[in-house]
């Protein structure tokens, strides 16, 4: 692979991902990390990239390593969660392992879509568009409340019932 930034090269490697050049995207996965090595996502590409290759070498053992390792690099990764589960469901056959992972992905993702709902209603109420944020507001708590195991805090719960009540004062 050329020297380059790590943009530059990740783009190589991903056209030679689509061209069907597997072992050559793999090298510039593997040279990319050699200088990254704590980049969840070359984890992940490189998981995916031995998948698809034909050769032995790097073994499924890799692959599945590549995955431990992006989610320990980015614990906050749906990414890396999701990809373990569906590794250990058709590669490992392993549907208890793929719940767990599976779980552990929709419960990033749960917490991550409902902060994000309750700042964008908090940046509509300063823009006076106390509708769309009570929408907001109302998806978060559905989102909240449709996971039986998410836990809110009482303090979490409180404020976003304190977001609502000062939003339905305004309608």
């Amino acid at each position: 692979m050329k020297n380059g930034n790590f943009k530059r090269q990740l783009s190589e490697v991903r056209r030679e991902m689509k061209s069907g050049e597997i072992a050559k995207a793999l090298d510039g996965v593997e040279a990319l990390l050699a200088r990254w090595p704590g980049s969840a996502a070359l984890h992940i590409l490189r998981a995916e990239l031995i998948q698809l290759s034909n050769e032995q070498s790097p073994s499924l053992e890799t692959a599945r390593q590549s995955l431990e390792h992006a989610r320990e690099y980015d614990e906050s990764s749906v990414e890396a969660c999701t990809e373990l589960a569906h590794f250990q469901f058709s590669v490992e056959d392993d549907p208890a392992g793929a719940d767990k992972s599976f779980a552990a992905a929709i419960d990033i993702a749960t917490r991550q879509l409902t902060t994000a709902l309750v700042g964008r209603a908090a940046a509509l109420t300063e823009l006076g568009r106390s509708e769309e944020a009570f929408d907001c507001l109302a998806r978060a708590q559905w989102v909240r409340s449709a996971k039986a195991r998410f836990q809110v805090e009482p303090a979490a719960r409180d404020d976003l019932l304190d977001r609502f009540e000062s939003l339905l004062s305004c309608r």
